[in-house]
């Protein structure tokens, strides 16, 4: 049998172990080292084929002429197969290209079917990329998932903090009520009902008799305990709607919503009662109350402090232990 033209010849042993190469004259060629496996020279696919025509060539003792298409270097070709099987081991299996029209066609074919596996394999990687990105997307989501709920948690943390320091900045250390500018607001608010819905409010400024003596008598921290029961009294004889505030010193603050007149007075000469009855002071105590009432005397909220500051005065200067209304201040 003639050598295969344009192509290569190996002569293998049983084993399949390339044993020589020769050029398609059967001139020795140096070019390959001995040894390699003629199987490596063919793609995956066309392996079992080769091996197969091959064992029967070996079996038969025949002459193989076959042609394969096979990949080289990612290149469809058509080759022509050539081999035969004498004194235990393969001779002379050659391979040349071959390029007739039905190979140039099944070349077509073949570029095309590997040009569309290329593309399924990109589109199978592009679906495994997009499918990573999504589960890091996920991560990443769950990430700021619980960003969020930490932020939401330090911002209702920080709310209840503020609201906490508000409540400390508008209570009175010592006696637990609120303190001067808290009155100040509740009074803006009074004020500003009063203006836009007509409901009245009274005033009054309240003072502990004598608190200079009984400190120097008794000490500061009798004082401090004395004023914090002041304070207690005041708030449990006081209405519901009624806001204490400390007003400075021994002097606190009473707003009396939706009362003016006599019953604004009756409520006060029942806070003067309450402090005379607290039995638990190491001496007695009484107030005096100063009263005023929001009205056209009184038009801002300066002159209705002066105005109740005034009546307190007068208090003070008749006696102590009483209450005096602006009213009376008027009349006198």
């Amino acid at each position: 049998m003639s050598a295969p033209r344009q192509g290569i010849a190996i002569l293998c042993d049983q084993a399949g172990d390339v044993r020589r190469w020769l050029r398609d004259d059967l001139t020795l060629s140096h070019g390959v080292p001995v040894g390699q496996s003629w199987r490596q020279l063919l793609e995956p696919g066309s392996l079992g084929k080769a091996e197969a025509l091959l064992t029967a060539a070996r079996e038969t003792g025949a002459a193989l002429d076959w042609q394969l298409f096979i990949v080289i270097e990612g290149m469809p070709k058509a080759m022509r197969f050539a081999a035969a099987f004498a004194d235990g081991q393969y001779t002379l299996l050659g391979m040349a290209e071959a390029a007739t029209a039905a190979s140039r066609r099944r070349i077509a074919e073949t570029a095309a079917h590997t040009d569309l596996a290329r593309l399924n394999n990109d589109l199978v990687q592009a679906q495994r990329t997009l499918a990573q990105k999504n589960v890091e997307l996920e991560r990443t989501n769950a990430n700021l998932l619980q960003i969020r709920a930490r932020l939401e948690d330090s911002q209702a943390q920080l709310l209840a903090a503020n609201q906490r320091l508000l409540a400390q900045s508008n209570r009175d250390g010592l006696t637990g009520v609120p303190n001067r500018r808290a009155l100040q607001g509740r009074l803006t608010e009074e004020v500003e009902r009063a203006d836009r819905y007509g409901h009245p409010f009274s005033l009054a400024i309240v003072d502990v008799d004598h608190f200079k003596q009984y400190n120097e008598t008794l000490g500061h921290l009798a004082g401090d305990d004395a004023l914090r029961t002041v304070a207690s009294t005041l708030q449990s004889t006081a209405r519901g709607c009624d806001f204490l505030a400390r007003f400075g010193g021994a002097a606190f603050a009473m707003i009396l919503p939706n009362i003016v007149g006599g019953p604004a007075a009756q409520a006060c000469e029942r806070l003067r009662r309450a402090i005379t009855e607290i039995d638990q002071l190491p001496q007695p105590m009484t107030i005096s109350l100063g009263l005023a009432t929001y009205s056209p005397l009184t038009p801002t909220l300066d002159a209705l402090i002066h105005r109740a500051d005034q009546a307190l005065f007068s208090a003070k200067q008749t006696g102590r232990n009483r209450v005096v209304t602006d009213w009376q201040q008027t009349c006198l």
